[in-house]
């Protein structure tokens, strides 16, 4: 495990009694928002943000397809 890459996200986010002195070397996310194998989970706003950002790259792919020359 890559500690340096490791969040730990207590359930209970702020509420959280988690010691985060358990986990060296890892930070603790008590926002309540993280992703997951590239999915967002979390408030509206942060999954509404991640999926407006990823709309505005497929939107640039798009254009750039479409400026291709057929071969």
């Amino acid at each position: 495990m890559h500690t340096a890459k490791c969040k730990v996200t207590p359930s209970a986010g702020q509420n959280s009694s988690v010691d985060g002195g358990l986990f060296p070397g890892c930070e603790t996310n008590l926002t309540g928002n993280f992703k997951i194998l590239g999915a967002a989970v979390g408030n509206a706003e942060f999954c509404g943000a991640l999926a407006d950002k990823r709309m505005e790259k497929a939107q640039v792919l798009l254009q750039r397809i479409g400026e291709l020359n057929d071969c």
